[in-house]
């Protein structure tokens, strides 16, 4: 069975909805100019990166059980 937005309920859709829209956000932002492959594929790390830490962030700030940190709660530093 596939997992669609129709077989959550209507709370967990919003939050859904909002974190895709962070991460879509981020992702179509226009891109700074590269010119090696290096440089592009460098690009994209950082826009990903950027894009997933948005997305997390939207997810913490609207679910009511979303912790903090995860790397923080496993005990890593993250400095």
């Amino acid at each position: 069975m596939t997992l669609t937005p129709g077989h959550l309920p209507e709370e967990q859709r919003k939050i859904l909805r909002a974190v895709a829209l962070a991460y879509r956000r981020v992702m179509r932002a226009p891109a700074e100019p590269a010119v090696t492959r290096a440089d592009i594929s460098q690009r994209d790390q950082k826009r990903q990166s950027d894009a997933l830490a948005a997305a997390a962030a939207e997810y913490r700030r609207l679910s009511p059980s979303a912790t903090g940190d995860s790397s923080r709660s496993r005990g890593r530093s993250t400095g």
